[in-house]
């Protein structure tokens, strides 16, 4: 296996085989999933949470927070106890557990790749059956677009008539992890976070941001560079026809 990559790249993995350990109570998991939802930091490759604002968040008690910890302490947190004073208990990813859980990504991965299928076949004919179709006079398909597909032609289409770049978006919701790194990655560039850059919208009865990808590219990369200067682009657009959406609504 390869070095291991940044947390944030296999941070479900993570979590996926965090919550399929049965060696731990449900409150232990919970703990785990709090603190790396909540409190990692994917800058500094750690998160420390008190005692105290875990069991205020959770409303449990802080001997149940010291057991819970217990519990995953080497096996999923490599921990450094603090003194209280300006010194809080630290928590990385053990590297047991960060190296299970790429491994599980890269085995996603590859699955993905062996489950692709060429559309051409390299001695001519084709890879599906015959059968007859009846285009329409104009572009586009017979059959209703799906949710998804329709909700991506509006968005680029514009909101209100106004015409957006032809970018494809994908929804963000709030709630996951992805959209604390997005608001990372866009103040690391000297951007505002999500909230104030662009306006908070609801899909799927869910909030979120529509952004270039569901993730951020790693840092440094040109990946990066091109979804940035698309968020960019995309801001200056909406604040072209809704100044008031463009900053979130304040």
């Amino acid at each position: 296996m390869s070095a291991l990559r940044p947390f944030r790249e296999i941070q479900l993995q993570w979590l996926s085989q965090l919550v399929q350990d049965q060696e731990l109570s449900p409150r232990t998991i919970q703990v785990a999933a709090y603190i790396v939802l909540e409190h990692y930091n994917h800058r500094l490759a750690k998160a420390w949470p008190s005692f105290d604002r875990i069991s205020k968040a959770l409303g449990i008690t802080k001997k149940t927070v010291q057991r819970a910890i217990s519990e995953l302490k080497g096996k999923w947190f490599e921990i450094t106890h603090g003194n209280g004073l300006r010194h809080s208990t630290e928590y990385v990813p053990s590297k047991q557990s960060h190296a299970a859980a790429q491994r599980l990504r890269e085995d996603q991965e590859e699955r993905k790749r062996d489950n692709i299928v060429s559309l051409r076949p390299a001695k001519g004919g084709q890879s599906c059956p015959e059968r007859e179709t009846n285009p329409s006079a104009e572009e586009g398909q017979d059959c209703p677009p799906t949710k998804a597909k329709k909700q991506n032609k509006e968005i680029r289409a514009g909101r209100s008539g106004s015409r957006v770049s032809e970018l494809r978006l994908r929804f963000v919701p709030t709630s996951i992890c992805f959209a604390r790194d997005w608001s990372d990655r866009l103040e690391e560039a000297g951007l505002p976070p999500l909230g104030r850059l662009l306006p908070e919208e609801r899909h799927d009865d869910k909030r979120g941001y529509w952004l270039p990808d569901l993730n951020p590219a790693p840092r440094g990369s040109d990946q990066l560079a091109a979804q940035i200067a698309a968020v960019k682009r995309l801001a200056q657009q909406l604040s072209a026809h809704s100044p008031q959406s463009a900053r979130g609504g304040q």
